[in-house]
């Protein structure tokens, strides 16, 4: 479900769960249903219902058409707040995770995407809106990679116990020595860029310096994408090697 249709549904959820419409609406309704289902009450508590219910209708359709804009401010808000909380259970899970490997080097650079992290949310560089979003769009993108690398470390680790060839078992370390090798580099570029934020936020980045951010954003990318392919051959030789010892 993409981000306009989440944020448009829990504004409709909100108006249908808000107590000005649901329990008139509900107290109309339940006049309405006694009234017809046991005869009861007359026509005043048919009456009674039918406002009730009407009300509920008509407070849901008034704070829609003149709320609107507000009530969507405040889902929006709302869901940004859940996914930061659902972001940083997935980040504690992971570092619970990490603790598996044994190397400390891995704790060490969760902990600094975590600090880039809260970093880069509390600042803004003044610049305009393009140049911002792409410089948003390419960090999240490396962040996301650095992340998925420190899972795939964690993976070496168990897939290199699991192994009984040496040669393997060193293949496999090596690669993940490469891969964290990658992951502190791309933090490096990380914390360039947030450090660059906070001290540039409310100064015109110039074009030189921006351009610098664009180009190791785009380096770190680059690197990024080759240490995916190189992951991916890893796997594919694993995977082919399991394969000829059942054979065999």
């Amino acid at each position: 479900m993409g981000r306009r249709e989440s944020v448009r549904r829990k504004v409709l959820l909100d108006l249908l769960s808000d107590p000005l419409t649901l329990l008139p609406a509900a107290g109309g309704l339940t006049c309405l249903l006694v009234s017809w289902g046991f005869g009861l009450g007359g026509p005043m508590l048919l009456l009674l219902g039918s406002l009730g219910l009407l009300g509920g209708v008509g407070t849901y359709f008034t704070r829609l058409l003149l709320n609107s804009e507000e009530l969507t401010r405040k889902a929006m808000e709302e869901l940004e707040q859940e996914s930061a909380q659902e972001k940083q259970a997935a980040l504690d899970r992971l570092e619970k995770r990490l603790e598996q490997d044994e190397d400390p080097r891995t704790d060490q650079l969760l902990r600094k995407l975590r600090s880039v992290r809260e970093t880069l949310e509390g600042n803004e560089m003044a610049l305009d809106a393009q140049s911002r979003v792409e410089i948003q769009v390419k960090v999240r993108i490396l962040f996301q990679g650095c992340l998925e690398a420190l899972n795939r470390s964690l993976e070496y680790v168990e897939k290199a116990r699991a192994t009984h060839s040496d040669e393997l078992k060193q293949a496999i370390l090596s690669q993940r020595e490469k891969d964290l090798e990658e992951v502190a580099s791309s933090v490096a570029t990380l914390e360039r860029v947030a450090k660059a934020q906070v001290s540039k936020a409310t100064t015109k980045q110039s074009t030189t310096d921006l351009a610098a951010l664009r180009a190791e954003l785009d380096h770190s990318l680059d690197v990024a994408r080759k240490v995916d392919e190189r992951m991916q051959a890893l796997d594919q030789e694993l995977t082919d090697r399991t394969r000829e010892r059942h054979r065999s």
